[in-house]
């Protein structure tokens, strides 16, 4: 009581950090059901990624399968199956692809359509708290890094970025982050993207290091 939105925010009590907790914590506990989730998943049309993302796009398929994620966090063997076609790749396409090469033939301008869909960056937000490491390094590399300005100020794109900070495990990536954003911090603040801003000194406080938290409260 009496804690202003963005104190607790700043603290980490935003929608994204409480799910990234959660699927953390589901991490360390391990997967419940994996046998149901494996046939749960062979429903999904995993081959066909036109398709997969209707469903992605769609009021009452969405939910369902951001709910298969947060259940498959911390089965990277089924993420790595489902997380491509949500993305735009066919699984057998992303299964045969060379490491770090899993999402090459993704356009920055597909993918920033998906970011900024009202619908689907609800989606995205879920993705970006279960990715496995291999692959939301290639997803940072190819469609967040040097994008982020304008991610951060989309009225829908603002809670991916709001989600990536909260899975943020270590102070290299919180640093890559700052880098990009910290300019950008007052400007975020005036247009009422406070949330960014409170979950990248969120991110710092939690993965990164000294130099990372004094970067990331000089930039405010």
């Amino acid at each position: 009581p009496g804690r202003s939105s963005l104190q607790q925010k700043m603290e980490g009590s935003t929608p994204a950090a409480a799910a990234a907790g959660q699927q953390q914590q589901q991490q360390q506990q391990g997967v419940r059901f994996p046998s149901l989730l494996r046939r749960f998943a062979k429903m999904l049309p995993l081959n066909d990624a036109a398709n997969m993302q209707l469903l992605g796009k769609n009021n009452y398929s969405g939910p369902f399968i951001q709910a298969m994620l947060r259940a498959a966090a911390g089965d990277e063997t089924l993420l790595q199956l489902l997380l491509p076609p949500i993305l735009g790749v066919d699984a057998a396409k992303a299964a045969a692809a060379a490491p770090g090469e899993v999402l090459a033939t993704l356009t920055d301008s597909h993918v920033g359509r998906l970011l900024r869909d009202e619908c689907y960056s609800h989606l995205l937000e879920v993705a970006a708290a279960v990715m496995p490491s291999n692959l939301k390094s290639e997803f940072w590399c190819r469609f967040l890094k040097g994008r982020l300005q304008p991610l951060a100020n989309h009225h829908s794109a603002n809670f991916v970025v709001q989600a990536w900070l909260a899975a943020c495990s270590s102070p290299q990536q919180v640093q890559d982050v700052i880098t990009e954003l910290q300019v950008h911090l007052p400007d975020l603040l005036r247009r009422r993207r406070s949330g960014v801003a409170a979950a990248l000194v969120a991110a710092a406080g939690r993965a990164g290091g000294p130099a990372q938290q004094a970067a990331a409260a000089a930039a405010l």
